[in-house]
């Protein structure tokens, strides 16, 4: 698989030109045929140079935050812990009881629990 990526040239804020990559699909090599998926709301009319062309490039693809991503992905499957049900029950208890408290009167601005 690879990256179908638009390049958007700008001036950035210190006079600089800048680029910017836009991945606006894949392409993939299948059986020596290829085939590309575009995402659908990009709108390739929107990206014309002033000769009405649109240059794409082609790169290979690099995930993003994979890492990060499997590593949440490893905390949300984990089994939660006595000690993490614990501390949710606890903080539940927390919350109704300023809650109920602040039921009983007038709110104070330094009240609101969040």
């Amino acid at each position: 698989m690879k990256d179908i990526v638009y390049t958007r040239k700008y001036i950035g804020q210190d006079g600089q030109e800048r680029k910017e990559y836009i991945t606006v699909g894949y392409m993939f090599e299948k059986e020596g045929r290829i085939s590309l998926l575009m995402k659908p709301y990009i709108n390739l009319g929107a990206l014309q140079n002033e000769k009405s062309e649109v240059w794409l490039g082609v790169y290979e693809h690099k995930a993003k935050n994979t890492p990060k991503i499997e590593q949440k992905q490893a905390q949300i499957s984990a089994e939660p812990t006595v000690g993490t049900i614990s501390q949710v029950v606890n903080d539940g208890k927390a919350y109704a009881q300023k809650w109920a408290e602040m039921a009983k009167g007038e709110p104070k601005e330094d009240d609101i629990p969040f």
